[in-house]
């Protein structure tokens, strides 16, 4: 009886576990409700338009991705781009008022391209030669590492071409 009545109460330790764990993950979800300055509500989020020169070139918006990150050579960058994140109907969200969020471009493979963040703003660097996609996050903490992703976009495609001779790096034209 003494063996039966411990494993009972193992089990109900590792049920207690398993609800406080539960708890915690909840509880660090709802600590995430409060809407950022301006009004707006960081998961409201439900998409990413990257501009170029004030012409949208992509778009992750729900399970649909249209369009592409410019091509850039090996060792050159692209020009000046600019990260909205729009809510579910493609209406742009500003957050460019609140000290909490801030943008996180990951690669695909950042041996092929990578994504260089500056507040809303941003350039494709080209590493190799080869295509891979990136992701934008909208980030809530405090970077660079500090931290979650209130929201995560799609794959977005980007190709890389082999080095223009001549040129040593430098932005693309």
């Amino acid at each position: 009886m003494e063996m039966q009545g411990s494993r009972f109460a193992a089990g109900l330790r590792r049920a207690a576990a398993v609800t406080a764990l539960a708890a915690a993950t909840l509880g660090g979800a709802a600590a995430c409700t409060n809407p950022v300055s301006g009004g707006h509500d960081a998961r409201r989020t439900g998409g990413v338009a990257i501009y170029l020169g004030g012409t949208e070139v992509a778009r992750s918006q729900g399970t649909t991705v249209t369009g592409a990150l410019p091509t850039v050579a090996v060792g050159e960058q692209s020009e000046l781009l600019t990260i909205v994140f729009v809510d579910g109907g493609g209406d742009p969200l500003d957050f460019s008022g609140s000290s909490d969020l801030y943008v996180r471009a990951r690669s695909a493979d950042p041996g092929i391209a990578g994504f260089e963040v500056t507040g809303y703003d941003g350039r494709v660097v080209g590493e190799g030669e080869g295509a891979t996609t990136i992701q934008f996050d909208l980030m809530h903490g405090t970077p660079p590492s500090g931290g979650h992703a209130d929201f995560t976009s799609r794959p977005i495609p980007v190709e890389v071409q082999g080095a223009v001779q001549g040129v040593q790096g430098g932005q693309s034209r």
